[in-house]
């Protein structure tokens, strides 16, 4: 919501003095069903990563970028409507659509900007992360929605609701046949749901009957008021986006909690959200109270109930409004995440991998398997991640991770949903055998790749489930070991190797030498293997740069590479990057990768306030004696 404008003819704000009301008993079923949830963890995001979401602002667009990004993941395809704010700031409506059996349109909104003073949770991370969390749910259906669902996310409502002004002047109503727009629903002390059909009228109030239809169902606790002076009962045409939609004719329903004082109508200073005595003026939005922990702070739970309720109800509506405007009484549940099989695969006394099929992995947050043997109780306990793939989540138990130990080993499989906590794990039990008793060894020890830069040492070992770690010191034949360094190796399967570069020891050419000492899982390595390695002479070409760009560029940002006629030549690479937005206020000086004759850094927008347009990233490269090359410039331009 926004405050009043001098260029706003009618007054936007609601009188409301009424007292508190208790949360509906019903709220903990909404609940225990999953609704709610995921928008509470929405909610929680927007409120921490993007507070001041001042119409266009670098905070603004950062969440766009967010929004955008959960969205895909569900596989919604994003469709960008850039505008001129109020301020003739860039601003930006988000949208996508979800088809359904009919192509008439269901609209279903919520504006992302907010008071740039403000935390803006409540006004409207609230209305957000609700249609954030519905936009998942219907994402993750598998029967066929009646209608064609059109999903907004609005840019500079705070300005006088100019975003859905904007939308509606570039694309018009379309096949729109109704529009749902959540604003402010985190913190009032009553949920209402306001609805009719065209500016300032309640002739069609289809859509909302039905949404409060929804609501006794369920015991949702929604409700709407008995008519104020101005605002005929249960309607609410301006305040928020769906004033210019009304004002086309369509119909709508406006959710927002808040508290509407019925015999003093619509005027100041009566505004007010909550009869609450600890809120000045009872008002939330807009002031510093508009923050998620206040908030708690002040009702504890209130803000979850709201969420379910208002979550629960545009679910149902999405997925039982017809076509002809009708509601659909049979319900169809969501379908719900379960596991049709778990089993342990390529059992060895290395270990084993847990495989679990489910009916849906679209629906799955992430599946942790807790892994424990039956010797003394669970001190081995470790809570593993598994790899989810398509319906599938797998782990590999390595025994080394559970003291090497043999016999029975305990998994339990907890799948969470996108919406709910797994509270029934499935179990998993396996018999490892013993193994071999053969100690850990080493079967061969080489220096490979071996050029002026450096080398590779190669270490294949007879069982690598037997291995802890491998180390390799290496030093040169110049001046005793002055340049010794201990190098942890990577440990793939039964191999280990490690890269030594030259200009970690001085850059020096000659005989070099690495001892491989190998640590099993009981115990310390006593007698390391040794290769020595005789390293070429570098070429006398000085260090040059022979090429720079960018490269994976993305709205998230870009990468950095820099290629060198001789790495070894280069000590290391600094950056310098800036947006040209406001100087170099955002300026970072950061370290690229130096791999071989490559160095890389990427460039994350996040980092530089998500701002949009040209950025510069200057390149550093030292020569090993401390000096520098000329900055090598990359400019990039991130529309």
């Amino acid at each position: 919501m926004k405050q009043v404008k001098k260029w706003i003819s009618v007054l936007m704000v609601v009188i409301l003095t009424l007292g508190s009301v208790m949360l509906s008993p019903a709220v903990a079923r909404a609940g225990e069903s999953g609704y709610g949830l995921a928008a509470w963890d929405y909610l929680n995001t927007i409120n921490k990563s993007f507070p001041g979401r001042g119409a266009g602002n670098n905070s603004a667009w950062a969440c766009g970028d967010w929004i955008i990004g959960l969205m895909q993941s569900w596989g919604y395809q994003p469709q960008i409507h850039n505008f001129t704010g109020a301020s003739g700031q860039a601003c930006r409506n988000l949208i996508f659509v979800k088809p359904g059996q009919s192509d008439k349109e269901i609209v279903i909104g919520a504006h992302y900007d907010s008071d740039p003073i403000t935390k803006g949770a409540d006004d409207n991370g609230s209305g957000v992360s609700v249609v954030l969390e519905t936009a998942q749910r219907i994402a993750n259906k598998s029967l066929p929605l009646p209608c064609t669902i059109r999903i907004i996310f609005w840019d500079d409502e705070e300005e006088g609701m100019i975003g859905s002004l904007k939308y509606l002047q570039t694309y018009g109503i379309g096949k729109a046949m109704c529009i749902i727009n959540l604003d402010s629903i985190a913190a009032g002390d009553k949920r209402y749901v306001h609805g009719g059909g065209g500016a300032g009228g309640a002739a069609s109030t289809w859509l909302r009957d039905a949404a409060l239809q929804i609501s006794e169902e369920n015991g949702l606790g929604l409700t709407t008021h008995s008519g104020l002076p101005g605002i005929p009962a249960g309607t609410r045409v301006q305040g928020s986006d769906q004033m210019h939609w009304t004002y086309q004719g369509i119909p709508y329903i406006y959710c927002e909690a808040s508290l509407y004082d019925e015999t003093r109508g619509n005027e100041k200073p009566y505004r007010v959200e909550t009869a609450d005595g600890r809120v000045p003026e009872g008002q939330i939005m807009h002031t510093q109270f508009d923050d998620l922990a206040k908030i708690t702070d002040l009702f504890g739970g209130r803000t979850q109930g709201h969420l379910a309720a208002y979550s629960q109800m545009c679910y149902e509506l999405l997925t039982r409004l017809q076509s002809n405007g009708t509601l659909n009484n049979k319900t169809q549940p969501a379908e719900q995440l379960k596991v049709l099989k778990a089993e342990a695969i390529d059992i060895s006394p290395s270990g084993y991998t847990v495989k679990v099929t489910l009916n849906n992995g679209s629906l799955c947050k992430k599946v942790m398997m807790p892994t424990w043997t039956s010797k003394n109780g669970q001190d081995d306990l470790i809570w593993h991640q598994a790899t989810l793939s398509g319906n599938t989540a797998t782990f590999r138990v390595n025994t080394k991770d559970h003291k090497n130990e043999s016999g029975v080993y305990h998994t339990h499989v907890y799948y969470d949903s996108n919406i709910a906590a797994c509270t029934s794990p499935v179990a998993v039990d396996v018999t490892v055998p013993a193994g071999t008793s053969e100690p850990l060894k080493v079967l061969e020890a080489e220096a490979i790749d071996i050029s002026p830069s450096g080398y590779t040492v190669k270490v294949t070992l007879n069982d690598g489930s037997l291995c802890k770690k491998v180390m390799m010191p290496t030093w040169t034949s110049h001046n005793g070991q002055d340049d010794l360094i201990w190098h942890q190796a990577t440990l793939s399967g039964n191999t280990a190797t490690f890269r030594v570069n030259t200009k970690d020891h001085k850059n020096e050419s000659g005989v070099y030498h690495t001892h491989v000492y190998y640590d099993s899982n009981i115990a310390a390595c006593t007698s390391p293997v040794a290769v020595d390695v005789t390293v070429p002479a570098g070429t006398s070409e000085p260090l040059k740069v022979l090429k720079a760009e960018a490269i994976d560029i993305s709205p998230s940002g870009y990468t950095v590479k820099v290629t060198f006629n001789d790495g070894a030549l280069c000590q290391k690479v600094s950056t310098a990057s800036w947006s040209h937005r406001n100087g170099q206020d955002d300026l970072l000086w950061e370290l690229a990768d130096l791999t071989g004759n490559t160095a890389t850094y990427r460039v994350s927008t996040r980092a530089h306030k998500g701002d949009r347009g040209w950025y510069s990233t200057h390149l550093y490269i030292y020569r090993l004696d401390g000096s520098y090359l000329s900055p090598v410039p990359v400019d990039v331009y991130m529309g």
